[in-house]
């Protein structure tokens, strides 16, 4: 079996940045994690990358309306033209920066759908 098992050597993984949560901008988390650590709600992840979304890059999708980053988002569509969540072709005029309090106001709103909808259940 050891001669199986690859051995690392000297590399190393890359450290993963950190970023601020769209619910409080003082608390940091990494970019894959996807639950604030100080409120503990779910943070909406990036269709493009699958990290969790930052309000000072995120658009949503036109066709679908989930949500991704911008910068991620428009390369991917320059380059593959259809959404992957969705699948609709999409234009890069149509995509839009949203305004970093909109972006948050957006996270809160799509926080507490969700919320109301599992009380229902």
């Amino acid at each position: 079996i050891e001669g199986v098992v690859r051995k690392p050597g000297d590399k190393m993984d890359v450290e993963e940045p950190e970023t601020p949560s769209p619910f409080d901008p003082a608390a940091k988390l990494l970019e894959s994690e996807l639950e604030c650590p100080s409120t503990r709600n779910p943070i909406p992840y990036c269709i493009a990358t699958g990290r969790h979304v930052v309000v000072t890059d995120m658009c949503l999708c036109p066709s679908c309306g989930f949500p991704a980053s911008f910068a991620v988002f428009t390369q991917q569509i320059e380059s593959e033209r259809v959404c992957q969540m969705c699948l609709q072709e999409v234009q890069v005029k149509d995509i839009i920066k949203m305004d970093p309090e909109d972006a948050r106001a957006w996270c809160v709103k799509t926080v507490a759908k969700a919320a109301e909808k599992e009380k229902k259940q």
